[in-house]
């Protein structure tokens, strides 16, 4: 029984030391200045394979109790128009939050993205608050746009400051997951023969 344990333990190791973390995938800096609107959003581009878990937005001057959500959408560089909806989140905006901080939106759903698969997110509030945005464009795998509620954006050559919250899926962890079944079935079949 103690050879069973061992063996189980060493083929499930390389398994568990790849741990889900949630770590930031895409970031645009702060660039300086502030636009009022109620409804605004970014294009990006992943650049690793993984779960979209959040987003984290620099704001200015949310009101208070505000509801802040947020929407993932496919996006089509070609027609530049967004496509299906992926997940949302939203944040409620405490009494006590100051000017000019980080906030962060976990979505409720899990959203799959794909590095170089371009997507979008859109940002509406039912009250004007100021996203931090940048004047010129310094994140070169997206643009940020006025939302209308059209799937049709129009894109500027300024960005939002935020950053994307990802689950990478490593590479190995789907063969070590595959070498340890292997591996304790083999084991199954020469004790069961024995």
């Amino acid at each position: 029984m103690k050879i069973f344990s061992l063996l189980t333990l060493l083929s499930l190791a390389p398994a568990l030391c790849h741990a889900a973390v949630s770590i930031v995938d895409v970031s645009s800096p702060f660039g300086g200045s502030k636009t009022m609107l109620s409804s605004y959003g970014q294009t990006f581009t992943p650049t690793i394979t993984g779960t979209l878990d959040g987003l984290r937005l620099y704001v200015a001057s949310p009101p208070k109790g505000a509801v802040i959500s947020v929407s993932v959408w496919d996006y089509d560089v070609g027609s530049q128009k967004l496509g299906s909806i992926l997940g949302s989140g939203s944040y409620i905006v405490p009494a006590n939050f100051l000017s000019y901080q980080w906030i962060d939106v976990l979505f409720s759903t899990k959203i799959s993205q794909i590095a170089e698969r371009p997507l979008a997110f859109t940002v509406s509030n039912p009250s004007v608050m100021g996203p931090a945005i940048s004047s010129t464009s310094q994140y070169i795998g997206g643009a940020f746009f006025e939302f209308s509620g059209s799937q049709a954006v129009t894109l500027t050559p300024r960005d939002l400051t935020f950053q994307t919250m990802v689950t990478a899926i490593p590479e190995s962890q789907g063969s070590s997951l595959l070498g340890a079944a292997t591996a304790l079935a083999a084991f199954r079949r020469k004790r069961a023969g024995a």
